[in-house]
Formats: C-alpha cells, structure tokens, sequence
C-alpha cells in the first residue's frame, strides 16, 4: 500500500480537508486497496477536532469529516510514509527536520508544478475556506497522475467511462 500523507500546521483545516479530497478521489478510481492518504500537523495539539470552516466546506463538496481528530507529525508517521506532501514551505522545513524524509518530503504546489502555499484559512470566512479547498483540489488534480504511478495503479475508473 502506497501511502501519502498531508502536512499542515495544527491539522484541522487544510491537511484534513487535503486528506478528504485525496481520499474521495482514490474511492471513485477504486484504488483503496493501492493507496492510503492521511494527515498530520507540524504544530498539532493531538485530538482536535477539524474546525468548523473546513468541515462545512468539505459537507458542502459531499465529504465528512466531522470524525477528523488532529495528529502530531512524528518520526513513526514520517516513517510509514511513502510521500509527504506540506501545505507550505515553513512546514516543509519542519517535515525535513526529521531524519529520513529525503527524496519523499515535497511541497503540494511544488509537486504540482506550481509555487508557493496553500493559504491558512483558520479564523477566516466561508470564502477563505472554498477558496484553500479549490488550491487544493487544483493540486491535487494536477498530481493525480503521479500518484496513481508511483502507486502502480492503472487507468482509473473515470477514464474508463470517458
């Protein structure tokens, strides 16, 4: 099983609501038993809910993850990790403060091809929090492919109807 896991600062907004989509999208190409996506925080006060924002934004996309309870990233989770992929560069940082994270350790957007941070939505309005899900479903769109390579899956099922 490939595993992928999303990293932010406290691990109640943009990791989760990343793990949400990533995981919505393995479901529908039918590629649970290939891939497993998680999530962590750099600064995470272990067992915190993910905040409110984040959960209204994914209910409104069809997702819950009002179950989500935040996680520390640590040497085990860095460990058990095919691909950690940071929400910004000062988590990037922090992620390759562990031992062990080289040539596994990127930034989402960098990933993608892209530049920069995903924007923390914590203590913004409805529109902040749309607009961090919309980043990231961009990114993610972007470095599917790659995923399901690395991972050694095949066409997925959505190709397949096309």
């Amino acid at each position: 099983m490939y595993t992928i896991c999303f990293v932010c600062t406290g691990n109640t907004c943009r990791s989760p609501m990343a793990e949400a989509l990533l995981a919505a999208r393995i479901r529908s190409a039918d590629l649970s038993g290939a891939v497993a996506v998680r999530s962590a925080g750099v600064a995470a006060w272990p067992g915190d809910p993910a905040s409110s924002g984040a959960v209204r934004e994914m209910q409104r996309r069809g997702l819950d993850i009002s179950a989500h309870r935040s996680r520390k990233l640590t040497q085990y989770e860095i460990d058990s990790t095919d691909l950690l992929l940071a929400l910004e560069p000062g988590h990037l940082s922090k992620v390759q403060g562990f031992a062990a994270t080289e040539g596994k350790a990127y930034l989402l957007s960098e990933f993608a091809g892209g530049a920069g941070g995903v924007p923390d939505p914590y203590g913004g309005d409805e529109q902040d929090y749309a607009d961090c899900a919309n980043k990231i479903e961009q990114y993610i769109a972007a470095v599917w492919e790659k995923i399901r390579r690395v991972a050694g899956a095949g066409e997925d099922k959505t190709e397949r109807e096309n």
